[in-house]
């Protein structure tokens, strides 16, 4: 049986695509659009994530909130994160633990965690950086209010404060972890 004179047609003419100089152009550009995403990808999971800065301090003062446990007037501590992003970040939680560290033999160490508390451990919202011409408003900074007395915690040499922030990036909605220790008293 012989095929219809257009089947025949169709399938010269579908061969006829395959020169050499089409498949070179098809490789290029297959290979480019690979090469390009792979860029995009590592620029989004990359420069694209939360960005901020835990204060290397924790500040000492009196309390000014009165909707706090702890009395008005009374020593507490503050700990300042600042969103160093382009972008708001959201969904961000703060957890405050006590670090122990016990040895375990052969010179490694276990760590025992007990939590903390802060005034408020979570926030919606922590607008983005921004170059402001006066430094007397900053919204993309934030301090939070430390309830437990910590300073039996920094006195010892065995314990240490750990500080973690979880938050998400306000455009790709990436999440990320950061940590801070304070492991004694700065005068």
């Amino acid at each position: 049986m012989i095929p219809p004179l257009n089947f025949c047609l169709m399938i010269i003419s579908i061969l006829s695509l395959f020169n050499e100089q089409n498949i070179t152009s098809f490789l290029l550009g297959l290979l480019s659009s690979i090469f390009a995403s792979i860029l995009f990808l590592y620029y989004v999971l990359f420069f694209m994530r939360p960005n901020i800065k835990i204060s290397p301090v924790i500040a000492r003062y009196k309390n000014m909130i009165p909707e706090s446990n702890i009395q008005w007037g009374d020593q507490v501590y503050y700990i300042k994160i600042v969103n160093r992003s382009l972008h708001p970040a959201y969904d961000v939680k703060f957890q405050l633990s006590e670090l122990v560290r016990l040895p375990a033999g052969n010179g490694k160490m276990n760590e025992r965690r007990k939590v903390l508390s802060f005034y408020k451990d979570a926030l919606w919202h922590i607008p983005r950086h921004k170059k402001a011409k006066s430094n007397t408003f900053a919204p993309h900074a934030v301090v939070s209010l430390i309830q437990d007395d910590i300073l039996p915690i920094l006195e010892d040499v065995n314990k240490c404060i750990e500080v973690q922030v979880i938050l998400r990036h306000g455009l790709t909605g990436l999440s990320k972890v950061f940590t801070q220790e304070f492991g004694d008293i700065s005068r």
